[in-house]
Order: structure tokens, then C-alpha cells, then sequence
């Protein structure tokens, strides 16, 4: 007996009636649905005319979005403008917006699951599968529909905490506790005083990059400027905090925070990653958790984003919400845009593949903080062939594309520790180099830090 695929045609035009009404809704809405959440194809295509109105910042109405089709020559396939013009009669309030998604995205995850348990029951009677690696497939298909299940949107970082608590106490019971470890909770000493002494502080729209080789420590720094910025400072004129957005396209939500804890416990990352926490260290914990939980930090942690992800993200958030700093870590891990513009066909003969897909993430990162008027930092690899000098210090022209840095990014900051690769050095072994190279508002230099590995904690050198 046939059976009904599962959509809603009434809640689909619904949707894209409510766009047409009131165009705020795309803020969230382009973070929300994807196109293949449509079932029917007219939609499809014009939630795609939408969309690509939505990221060239023009208004969409009736007028754009016909003109967008047209050039697309997709005008008819999309139903005419008998059709288009419907979709707004088919909003009875632009209240129920929400309810609209719901349904629809209910009826795309069935049809992915049904679609998914085809494949599997297909390659059951594939006779090159044992039973382990038919296992594996389906084990497989499965995962990736529960990865697209996965709200989208930021999660704050008291929700993340909740996670980690439980993470470390089932580490705890399985790995016992360690010996009591003394020491005292270090003072804060003033790092960000000095570094908003030389770049002025992080002014909107700047973007800020920071580069370095692995291991260098430049996520740890990155997440110390988040803690500093959240717990030390306050919108002007409201006195509410400040909303921080990081992107962390490497480590899990998790792994973060365990790390910021680390930080602001002065505890051995280590010890909470196992768990294995004396009672003094659990007090500390517990209280830098506290501290943590009342701070505006949220976290996305997907692992393919494209800066038009970022940007969707960014302006639900500073709609919704307000946002005054945003980390990417790290920017060669964002996914190249398929979209062009004149300038950058120019360079494609110029630069390699690689370096063409650098240059454009650059191009609309940079344009992203203007957009948002906030603050950008992003953290960037360096070219593995400094390795190969004498002298490792970096300087710009290590960075991948720097043609394109050194004219888009206000600040750019480098990362280096000479007892790295040196172990004979008579620096102190941690002894760390800030090298502000660039500052467009301000003087360039150097700030001399101590990295506390096991702490993931900066902290200014004061020696000789």
C-alpha cells in the first residue's frame, strides 16, 4: 500500500509568506531552516532567491524576489508571480512563525530517516558487507542524521557547564582522586591592561587577527580574552554585561570550558579533565563554575561553517539577544564560499587554490565585523615554512594570503615562545611573546607573557 511522503505544503508557503511580510524573520530563519527542508520544489527555489537577496543585504518583496528568479531563469519553475504573490495570502499572523519551522522541519527529519532506513535495508542484501561493517554503515547514517538534529543556533555557556560537571564526576568515579595538590589561587596580574594600553582596547568593527604555530597557545589566549572581556566589562550607557560569541571549529563546547574553568580556578586542566579533584580543588572549581554560569558566553562548535554561517549566527544573536564580540577559532578551518566577486575573480589566476579560498574568507570576515559593528577576533595558522629559519620569531609575511591581512585586519597579533623550540634557552621556559605587529589604531610592540599550560592561563611576565 503507497504511503504519503511526510510535508506540509500549508506550512511551507506559510513560511515563505511570513518572509515576505515582515523581513526580520529571515535573521533567524536563515539560521534555521536549510532549503532542503522544503519539500516542495517551488520552494526550494524561491527560500534560495531568498536567501541569496538576504546575503547581498537587499530587502525582500515581491519586486526583488521576482527579479532574483528571473536572472536565475527560474521564474516559471517557481510557480510565476500568480504564485508568489499567493504565499503572502497564505500567512494568517506572523505570529505562528515558529509553529510553521516546527512542522516543517518534522516532516524533512521523517523523510530523512525514511530515507536512511532505505539505504540500510538496501545494503542489508549487499552481500560485500559483513555484519559488522553493515553495522558500521548504519551506525553511520544514523549519527549524521542526529548531527543535522542538532540545534544550530549558539548554546550558552551555563548549559555547557552542566555538561562538563557530569563529565568530570563520571571521570572522578572511575579514576579515584589524586593526592591533595597545594596551591593558592594566583591574583590576576595586568596583561589586559597593558594590551589595551598599546592597542586602545578592542574597538567595534575592528578585526583582530591572532596568528601563531600549534602549540603556541593561541586558543588559550583566545579564551582568556573572552573570560577578560565578559567579566570585566559592560555595554556603554546600560551597564548590562557584554554578549560574547565564540566559534570554535576544532575543540567541542565542552573542551572549551573546561579549559575557561581551568583558567579561572587556577586548576590543573588535567585534574578536571579526569575528574581526579582533591577537595579544595573541587571548591574552586565549583566556584569558578558559578562565575562562569553568569556570564554572557555562548558557543557553536560545528565543525563545517561557512563565514555566512557565522554571519546568520551573528546577526540572530545581536537581534535577539546583542553581541559585542565574536572569536573564530581558527579561520583555516571555515569553509570556502562558492560566491564571487569581480575583485575576487582577479586574483584567481594570481593565487593557488588554497590561497584564493584564504583570501575571500579574509575579504568577508573583515566586512562581517563592519556589518555587526563589533569587535572580530580570528585566529589563524602560520605557515609551517618559518620553521625552516634560523630565527622563528613570525612576522607578516607568514601568514597565508598576507597581502590581503595586512590590508583588511586593524590588529594582527602573533604568538611566540622561543623555549618551543629551543630547549637550552636561558628564557624562562614558558616565557611567551606577544608581538602586536600591526595596530591601524595605535603604536605596534611586544608583551612579554607566561603561559600556565596547566592552567590555560596567560599571565604578564614580570622579571628581568
Amino acid at each position: 500500500m503507497a504511503q504519503n511522503i511526510p510535508y506540509n505544503l500549508e506550512s511551507e508557503q506559510a513560511i515563505l509568506g511570513c518572509v515576505l511580510i515582515d523581513n526580520e524573520i529571515m535573521v533567524a530563519l536563515s539560521d534555521e531552516m536549510k532549503v532542503q527542508d522544503f519539500y516542495d520544489r517551488r520552494h526550494q527555489i524561491i527560500y534560495t532567491a531568498m536567501l541569496n537577496i538576504y546575503k547581498n543585504q537587499m530587502q525582500i518583496d515581491f519586486t526583488t524576489l521576482i527579479a532574483e528568479l528571473q536572472i536565475k531563469n527560474q521564474l516559471v519553475e517557481a510557480g510565476g508571480a500568480v504564485y508568489l504573490s499567493s504565499l503572502i495570502d497564505a500567512v494568517y499572523t506572523t505570529a505562528n512563525i515558529a509553529d510553521y519551522i516546527q512542522i516543517v522541519q518534522d516532516a524533512a527529519l521523517k523523510r530523512n530517516v525514511i530515507a536512511a532506513a532505505t539505504s540500510i535495508a538496501e545494503a542489508g542484501y549487499n552481500a560485500n558487507y559483513d555484519s559488522a561493517g553493515y553495522i558500521d554503515y548504519a551506525e553511520r547514517l544514523l549519527s549524521d542524521l542526529a548531527k543535522r538534529r542538532r540545534t544550530e543556533g549558539f548554546t550558552p555557556i551555563d548549559s555547557v557547564l552542566e555538561n562538563v560537571k557530569n563529565i568530570m564526576l563520571a571521570n572522578r568515579a572511575r579514576d579515584g582522586e589524586l593526592n591533595e595538590m597545594l596551591h593558592d589561587r594566583y591574583e590576576k596580574l595586568p596583561l589586559f591592561e597593558r594590551l589595551d594600553e598599546i592597542t586602545l582596547g578592542l574597538q567595534k568593527d575592528n578585526l583582530i587577527i591572532l596568528a601563531a604555530r600549534p602549540a603556541m597557545g593561541k586558543s588559550a589566549f583566545a579564551m582568556n580574552i573572552a573570560l577578560n572581556a565578559a567579566v570585566n566589562n559592560v555595554k556603554e550607557g546600560t551597564g548590562e554585561p557584554i554578549n560574547v560569541a565564540i566559534f570554535s571549529l576544532e575543540m567541542s563546547q565542552e573542551q572549551i570550558v573546561q579549559r575557561m574553568t581551568a583558567a579561572q580556578a587556577r586548576v590543573n586542566l588535567n585534574s578536571i579533565q579526569k575528574g581526579s579533584l582533591n577537595q579544595k580543588e573541587m571548591l574552586l572549581v565549583e566556584s569558578a563554575n558559578d562565575e562562569l554560569a553568569g556570564l554572557n558566553i555562548y558557543f557553536c562548535d560545528q565543525g563545517t561553517v561557512t563565514v555566512a554561517d557565522i554571519r546568520a549566527k551573528c546577526r540572530k544573536q545581536k537581534a535577539s539577544g546583542g553581541l559585542d564580540l565574536v572569536i573564530i577559532d581558527y579561520l583555516q578551518l571555515i569553509n570556502g564560499s562558492s560566491k564571487t566577486g569581480n575583485r575576487q575573480e582577479e586574483v584567481a589566476n594570481i593565487f593557488s587554490k588554497y590561497d584564493k579560498i584564504l583570501y575571500i574568507i579574509y575579504r568577508e570576515v573583515a566586512q562581517m565585523a563592519r556589518e555587526l559593528g563589533v569587535p572580530v577576533i580570528a585566529l589563524s595558522q602560520l605557515s609551517r615554512k618559518l620553521e625552516d629559519r634560523e630565527d622563528k620569531r613570525p612576522n607578516m609575511s607568514d601568514l597565508r594570503e598576507s597581502g590581503s591581512i595586512e590590508q583588511d585586519a586593524d590588529i594582527i597579533m602573533f604568538l611566540y615562545r622561543e623555549g618551543y623550540y629551543n630547549k637550552n634557552t636561558e628564557k624562562v621556559s614558558n616565557l611567551t611573546e606577544l608581538i602586536i605587529a600591526k595596530n591601524r589604531g595605535g603604536v605596534t610592540g611586544t608583551i612579554q607573557l607566561l603561559f600556565q599550560g596547566e592552567y590555560q592561563l596567560f599571565t604578564t611576565f614580570i622579571g628581568n
